[in-house]
């Protein structure tokens, strides 16, 4: 089993959802497509959802020992795997040398907000729950005025993280464990003075 590895198009993508999208109609939910193949469930507002383990933490599993309880959802999710396991777009990715997409896991709910407010202009992520609350917002992702959150959970090595940050301007990062840096550039046009230091 394979996630977020797959090498989804945007032709992928929206075969996918027209597919998959009718399916869902049909149970009494909204479909829609978001970013590197994932795509987004509305329900009502109050409607019990069952919890499901993230994607990440499921890798090598066995299905049907995580799967809810809920005939629903179970039923729901043995639909989409048979329609992308018979889907042409399936056959086309296997010439290419890629891995068939066989099926759609739920997981990441949660209640949309009525409204959201931050002080950035443009937001850069590769979290698709970030991506989608930016565009929710309104975020310009083409922008390049100032205020910019970039989203560096992803990075764990010191030279890709001076890449994504700004050059000319100050910037403050935000640790998880709640420590923050802010960090400037006080020293631009500053010049050291021999006796500064004692010299003579």
């Amino acid at each position: 089993m394979a996630w977020d590895t797959l090498q989804v198009s945007e032709q992928d993508s929206r075969a996918m959802f027209n597919a998959l999208r009718p399916v869902f109609g049909d149970a009494g939910y909204v479909l829609s497509q978001g970013v590197r193949g994932c795509f987004y469930i509305k329900i009502t507002r109050g409607t019990p959802v069952p919890e499901f383990a993230p994607a990440p933490e499921i890798l090598g599993s066995d299905l049907y020992a995580i799967l809810p309880d809920d005939r629903k959802w179970t039923a729901l999710f043995n639909e989409c795997q048979v329609i992308l396991h018979n889907h042409p777009m399936n056959a086309d990715r296997i010439r290419d040398g890629k891995m068939a997409i066989n099926g759609l896991w739920f997981w990441g709910q949660g209640v949309l907000p009525e409204a959201l407010r931050h002080g950035f202009i443009k937001v850069v992520s590769e979290a698709n729950d970030l991506q989608a609350l930016a565009a929710f917002v309104g975020v310009d992702p083409a922008s390049e005025r100032k205020n910019t959150l970039i989203d560096c959970r992803h990075i764990r090595d010191w030279s890709l993280l001076e890449s994504c940050l700004p050059a000319d301007d100050g910037f403050l990062l935000d640790f998880s464990d709640g420590t923050i840096w802010n960090w400037q550039q006080p020293f631009k046009w500053y010049f050291w003075r021999r006796n500064s230091f004692g010299f003579s």
